[in-house]
This record gives structure tokens, sequence and C-alpha cells, in this order.
């Protein structure tokens, strides 16, 4: 049996030394909550940082919308789009026989008008007409192109060139 004096004499060291233990225990347990109130505290502001940057994205594109919405046709008639065809096909040498409505597609953000054109131009008409295409403010793209001897030889600058039948499918974007 231990001796009751040895306990008297250390006493005091075994009651700082546990009153130490204690606190330490219990710095280690606030230590923890904080720690933890710390990590929370970095996911929200990391939450936060993405929504600012998925926000930050939001506004570029609806920069960028009303950006293509310049250049969309400012309706959806098809008579705007023979229009300003037929004026580029006048402009480039295109002759164009007919033009006609394919469709009208509604999608979520545009409505696409599809014609169809039935024309006779050259070679070199024909890459006049799809450079002056590409280069109109509007969205209007050609899709597709067939083309035919036509046969018919028309002199020009240059010589003499050998008339193109075309077909040509193209589309109209109107953005809502």
């Amino acid at each position: 049996m231990p001796d009751p004096q040895v306990f008297k004499k250390y006493r005091e060291a075994l009651v700082v030394i546990g009153v130490a233990l204690v606190g330490a225990f219990i710095a280690k347990k606030a230590y923890d909550v904080q720690l933890d109130k710390v990590r929370v505290v970095r996911e929200s502001i990391r939450r936060e940082e993405q929504k600012a940057q998925t926000l930050d994205r939001i506004i570029v594109l609806n920069e960028r919308l009303k950006e293509l919405k310049k250049s969309s046709w400012p309706s959806t008639d098809f008579a705007s789009v023979v229009d300003v065809v037929s004026r580029i096909g006048e402009e480039t040498g295109l002759r164009v026989s007919s033009i006609s409505p394919v469709g009208k597609t509604e999608e979520t953000y545009l409505i696409s008008i599809s014609f169809f054109i039935t024309a006779e131009a050259t070679y070199r008409d024909l890459a006049k007409f799809l450079l002056a295409v590409r280069s109109l403010p509007e969205l209007l793209y050609i899709q597709e192109v067939t083309l035919t001897p036509g046969g018919e030889k028309r002199e020009g600058a240059g010589g003499v060139w050998v008339s193109l039948a075309l077909n040509i499918k193209g589309s109209a974007l109107y953005l809502k």
C-alpha cells in the first residue's frame, strides 16, 4: 500500500498536473470546435466565389447574346429574307429564279427560317454571292450548294464563262 505521506507531499503537484490535463482536454475540444467553424466558413467562401464566377459568366453571356441579337434578323417575316437574298443576288451577278420557304424551326433562343434558292451564275458570281452572304450583318447561313453545268456561255471581263444551274439551301436566324 502506498504511503499516505507521499500523496501529501506530491498532492499539489498532482492537482496541478490534473488541472493541466483537464485544461488541455478542454482546450483541445475548443480548438476542434473552432476548427470546424473555420472549415464551414472556408466552404461558404468557396461556394460564394463559385456563385460570383457563375454570375460573371452569365453577365458575359448576356452581353454576347445582346451583340448577337444585333446581328439577328429584325423579324421572322420570310419576305425580308427574300428581299435581302434577292438584292445580294443582283449585286453579285447571281440570277435568282426563285426563292421558296422550306420551313420555320423554333428553338429555345432562336427561330431558323430555312429557304431554297434556284439560280444561275458563273463560278465567279457564286463566289461573290457566298462572300457577300458571309459579310452580312444579319445571321444568314448557306448550308448546301448543288452545282449543275447550265450550258449557257456568258462573256465578261477576263473571257467567256459557262454558267451553272444552282440549288442553294440556307437559313436565316432570328434570335428571340
